[in-house]
């Protein structure tokens, strides 16, 4: 954010003895800083609002009527005001990954020789903030904070929620002007996903994942597990734009476990380049490898290889009903692992599925209720083929909005094989 002053600590003096609340300019009465409160809370409010419309100041310590001195402010409400813990505050209640800068200047009044916390906040840097907690004031219980709201500032100098289409034009530009080329091409790329269902990625970046993923199959050790007769089910993700920077090991960590490994939260073994789990179980044997770059690999054993219906069935077969559970499950856990680690939901990343071992296998169901959803032919349906992939280029945005067109598309190619085994889409 910048000013039209050139010397900027003149500005700050303007700000204590000419105030003027405007949309850039917000004078707070003199309360010491506490997010718990209803004071605290709405002040990060305003400091949302105002990195949302090109940055702003936050005056502290004047009465929000009058626009005069506060007779209550003292040093020690001053001493609140620490532009670390402020900052730390407020990046609370963004999406993770995200940064809301600011400064806190001390700015000596000339007639009340007080220190007034004057807060300094800069604009987004490449995409708006977004509130993601719900917070209540514990002094009053009013809902200041709500999770999924864009707050902005208004020209009458009040802060609300993001409403109309004019909020979301401005807004939209404000983001073009800020990265013009890079966002007109992510709106073209994805409009174009969205309406053609193109999901082929480019050649380069199909290649990178076809090679990492051939390295984590060597790594996981499944095939030596699985013998000669066992299928298995591998999936793979990779952004296609690298990251400018890679993420911690904790970072890794706490975003598998808050969904993909939630169970294997005890297995979990940072290694040099990131975090895996393996699982060496005789029957299902399982791994997971997330690195630093947010790669990630996984490969099991299915169930099918040991554990049979209780109805008759084929004893080498691939239950339908379950296979379509583990595809959507893989595609989900796909978009909540980048939103965890705060990517952006409309930034394309690969995502391959290979179902292996297939060749001999039967399609079935996993009980008897699920029998009438499959179509079935007087002979067995029988894979010929050993492997099936799936590879595409997605968003989280379009795995959770079209879930049941790819799981369909997936599934439909996978059971293809077994003698084109019928997926009705309602399944």
């Amino acid at each position: 954010m910048t000013t039209n002053i050139n010397d900027e600590a003149a500005f700050r003096q303007a700000l204590l003895t000419s105030p003027g609340e405007r949309q850039a300019v917000e004078y707070k009465s003199a309360n010491a800083f506490d997010d718990n409160k209803e004071f605290g809370l709405k002040l990060i409010k305003h400091i949302l609002g105002m990195a949302n419309i090109g940055g702003g100041w936050i005056v502290i310590g004047f009465n929000d009527g009058t626009l005069t001195p506060d007779l209550n402010h003292s040093t020690e409400i001053s001493a609140t005001y620490d532009t670390t813990r402020l900052s730390d505050t407020a990046n609370r209640y963004v999406e993770r990954g995200q940064s809301v800068e600011m400064s806190v200047f001390m700015e000596v009044h000339p007639q009340t020789q007080l220190s007034y916390p004057i807060i300094r906040v800069e604009e987004f840097e490449r995409i708006p903030f977004i509130c993601r907690s719900t917070k209540s004031a514990s002094d009053t219980g009013e809902q200041v904070l709500q999770i999924g709201k864009v707050y902005i500032r208004r020209p009458g100098a009040a802060t609300s929620e993001l409403r109309t289409v004019a909020d979301w034009e401005d807004l939209l530009r404000r983001c073009v002007s800020k990265r013009r080329d890079e966002f007109l091409q992510e709106i073209t790329d994805l409009f174009r996903r969205l309406n053609s269902g193109d999901s082929v990625p480019s050649e380069d970046s199909k290649a990178r994942l076809d090679r990492w993923k051939e390295e984590q199959w060597d790594a996981s050790g499944i095939h030596g597990l699985l013998g000669n007769d066992g299928v298995y089910m591998e999936s793979a993700q990779m952004l296609v734009l690298p990251p400018d920077s890679t993420w911690t090991h904790q970072n890794l960590r706490r975003a598998a476990l808050s969904d993909m490994w939630r169970y294997q939260d005890d297995l979990v073994i940072p290694s040099q380049e990131g975090i895996e789990v393996s699982m060496k179980h005789p029957y299902r044997p399982q791994y997971w490898y997330l690195d630093k770059r947010g790669n990630c690999y996984y490969s099991s054993a299915l169930v099918e290889n040991y554990q049979n219906p209780s109805f008759g069935h084929p004893p080498r077969s691939l239950w339908v009903d379950v296979s379509i559970h583990r595809i959507a499950l893989a595609l989900l856990q796909s978009a909540d692992l980048y939103k965890e680690l705060s990517i952006p939901p409309d930034q394309p990343y690969l995502v391959s599925i290979k179902h292996g071992g297939l060749k001999g296998r039967t399609s079935y169901a996993s009980s008897q209720k699920f029998i009438g959803y499959i179509a079935y032919p007087y002979s067995p349906r029988i894979s010929q083929e050993d492997s099936h992939i799936w590879q595409g280029e997605v968003t989280q945005d379009l795995v959770r909005g079209r879930l049941t067109e790819l799981t369909h598309e997936i599934a439909s190619g996978l059971f293809a094989l077994f003698n084109f085994t019928e997926v009705p889409i309602g399944v």
